[in-house]
């Protein structure tokens, strides 16, 4: 098993995502988030993200990430909405729609996450003007329908 350093730039592992050539990308994308709390200011997934086409990432089949990386990547995105975010809602929108609410892992945590989300995605929408307060919208949908599933 290959055990990313904790020097490895978050835009590597998006990267990597994005071209599909490594088998470990969930360990990468989890150790990627595991370190978001570390790094306040500047969280390492959330900063890279605008790299990578999600859409192109996650609807592979099978999806490259885990259920509970599916989640905390959404939890993670959804906390500072005041910056990139087109990008930030078109991951926060493909990851969630790859979430799998009768999954036995994921159950107990789904609405929880999920109602912070949606509760982030509302105060984004609320300020947002244009494509953005569509893809709010857009977003909102995708959490809602997954919280009740």
């Amino acid at each position: 098993m290959i055990v990313p350093s904790a020097g490895t730039p978050a835009s590597s592992i998006i990267s990597v995502l994005a071209l599909g050539r490594f088998a470990a990308c969930d360990l990468l994308t989890w150790a990627c988030l595991s370190c978001a709390t570390l790094l306040i200011d500047r969280p390492p997934c959330t900063a890279s993200c605008p790299q990578a086409d999600a859409a192109a990432v996650l609807s592979r089949d099978p999806c490259p990430l885990s259920q509970m990386v599916l989640l905390s990547l959404v939890q993670q995105l959804s906390a500072d909405l005041t910056t990139s975010l087109a990008a930030k809602l078109a991951w926060i929108r493909e990851a969630a729609l790859q979430l799998n609410p009768k999954d036995p892992v994921l159950a107990r945590h789904l609405r929880p996450v999920l109602e912070g989300v949606h509760t982030a995605l509302a105060a984004a929408a609320a300020r947002a003007v244009g494509p953005d307060a569509a893809s709010c919208r857009l977003a909102l949908h995708v959490v809602h329908s997954q919280m009740t599933s």
